[in-house]
């Protein structure tokens, strides 16, 4: 069970800063700051390959070959 709401905490977490870094993108076009948008992107793009090489990964259980 401890295991279910670690990984909902961890795809939440990272939707959440995906969507932050959004929002520095979105900033950015309303400033012209260049900072924001290389933070934003940076922090959206980061976040985004994090988010998918944990919902693509194999369970600790699957990983496991004993078929020798």
């Amino acid at each position: 069970m401890k295991g279910k709401y670690q990984r909902i905490f961890k795809i939440s977490a990272s939707i959440l800063w995906i969507i932050f870094g959004v929002t520095f993108i979105i900033r950015f076009y309303k400033t012209e700051d260049r900072f924001l948008l290389w933070a934003g992107l940076f922090i959206a793009i980061a976040h985004t390959i994090s988010l998918l090489l944990f919902l693509f990964r194999k369970p600790a259980a699957e990983n496991d070959s004993s078929d020798t």
